[in-house]
C-alpha cells in the first residue's frame, strides 16, 4: 500500500518531498490513514481540524483526538 501512495503521488506530480503540505483532519479512519501513510513516506505536514459540532459530543471527541 506505501509503494503505491507514493508511486501515485510521484506519476500524477502532484506534490514533491521538500513541498510542506496542510492536510484537512475530519478524524474519521480515511484521514487518519492519510496522515499515517504521509508521515511513513517522509512529508512534512501540518494538520487542520475544525469542529463544527454536527454531531454534538462525537465532535469534541474527533477534536480531542485528533
Amino acid at each position: 500500500m506505501l509503494q503505491s501512495f507514493q508511486h501515485y503521488i510521484e506519476s500524477n506530480h502532484l506534490f514533491l518531498k521538500k513541498d510542506k503540505l496542510l492536510v484537512a483532519v475530519s478524524g474519521g479512519v480515511d484521514s487518519i490513514v492519510l496522515c499515517d501513510l504521509l508521515q511513513k513516506c517522509g512529508y512534512t505536514f501540518a494538520i487542520a481540524h475544525c469542529n463544527f459540532q454536527l454531531r454534538k459530543e462525537e465532535s469534541d471527541g474527533d477534536e480531542v483526538f485528533v
